[in-house]
């Protein structure tokens, strides 16, 4: 069984845009067929709620809750403090864990957690990795919004937890300082990790971004966050992209009608029209359907991209096409997998004498 990806959003500064980006990722990513969690981390400024109030089928409890009852007994469900969104088309694919029930205890409760003596003298760090294994086993992704700034809550989230972290932010100097700072942080502290880990995946996300009417400083700024965000993209980038070429597919537009109360406009307007936010969101949700992989396929063909992550939730292989040949047939099966790549449909190739592959390759 194919284990899910934990994808953290943070942002060193707030205002920025980063909850709505999760929000409206985690309905496309469902849509497609994924099975997805959201979880709202942010306790201190919670907000991932009010995207998904009007289809929350309970709201009663959430992380506040969670948490609260493993001080109490040591152990929780967090099954219990799950609610699935119902929006159309979702087929019971989305689940949110909110901050929890805005009770006037709330704020009592948020200040009464002490992270580090809950990581010394309860085991909060074991507990969570009980937790993130069941989540990682239940769902295909785990969209998990982040306190900002340097915090414990911020280090969980940006440390422990995920697979990858995406770093939001806006085009100035505090942004991109803060950004580059907790993104070195994480990798440092993510070596010196008690348990078996990958390597930590960074996404920078330039967010609200409006160059309309300053053209030309805008793409002054574009360049300098491709130089200052570059050394987080190499562990990932295919050789033959640039930081730049993401940055301009990936970086979200500001449009003013969406700064208006939390809304999903992935719910509402077409993803298919460059000129919309949706078309952007849709990008973000690929890279994630993709594991931040193939990004080649990304700059060449941005819809085939799109579309190969679509298929991926929709069958149960990990890839399209099954090639078998022989060794004298090499030359010729490249070419056909560079066609069918181009075209974003994925393929495993085996040769002749290799059965080993083959069986591994059947068996995903």
């Amino acid at each position: 069984m194919n284990q899910g990806t934990v994808i953290t959003f943070y942002s060193y500064k707030g205002g920025v845009g980063r909850t709505f980006v999760m929000a409206n990722v985690a309905v496309v990513l469902a849509r497609w067929g994924y099975r997805v969690l959201c979880v709202d981390w942010d306790l201190e400024a919670p907000g991932l709620w009010h995207y998904f109030e009007p289809w929350l089928k309970d709201s009663s409890r959430g992380m506040l809750q969670f948490l609260e009852t493993f001080v109490r007994t040591g152990n929780a469900d967090w099954r219990n403090y799950s609610t699935p969104v119902d929006l159309p088309d979702m087929g019971n694919r989305l689940h949110v864990i909110h901050a929890g029930s805005r009770q006037d205890d709330y704020v009592k409760g948020v200040q009464d957690l002490h992270w580090a003596r809950l990581y010394e003298e309860r085991d909060l760090g074991a507990f969570l990795e009980r937790v993130r294994d069941e989540w990682k086993s239940a769902f295909d992704f785990i969209l998990v919004d982040s306190r900002t700034g340097i915090t414990d809550i911020g280090g969980i989230c940006t440390v422990q937890l995920p697979d990858i972290l995406i770093c939001a932010l806006v085009a100035n100097q505090q942004n991109l300082d803060g950004i580059v700072e907790i993104s070195n942080r994480a990798l440092k502290a993510r070596s010196r990790l008690p348990y078996d880990r990958g390597l930590l995946l960074i996404l920078p996300l330039v967010c609200r971004f409006d160059a309309r009417d300053e053209y030309a400083a805008g793409q002054k700024w574009l360049g300098q966050l491709a130089e200052s965000l570059a050394p987080l993209y190499h562990s990932w980038i295919n050789d033959k992209v640039t930081p730049r070429d993401l940055i301009d597919r990936t970086t979200i537009p500001y449009f003013s009608i969406w700064s208006f109360g939390a809304r999903l406009p992935v719910a509402t307007e077409s993803s298919a029209n460059p000129e919309y936010v949706s078309y952007r969101i849709e990008t973000i949700a690929a890279l994630i359907g993709h594991s931040l992989a193939r990004t080649d396929l990304l700059v060449e063909s941005r819809d085939s991209y799109v579309a190969a992550a679509r298929r991926a939730a929709q069958r149960g292989f990990r890839y399209d096409v099954f090639v078998s040949a022989t060794e004298e047939a090499r030359d010729l099966v490249a070419q056909l997998v560079t066609a069918l790549n181009r075209r974003g449909i994925t393929t495993f190739q085996v040769f002749a004498g290799n059965p080993v592959e083959a069986k591994r390759a059947l068996s995903e």
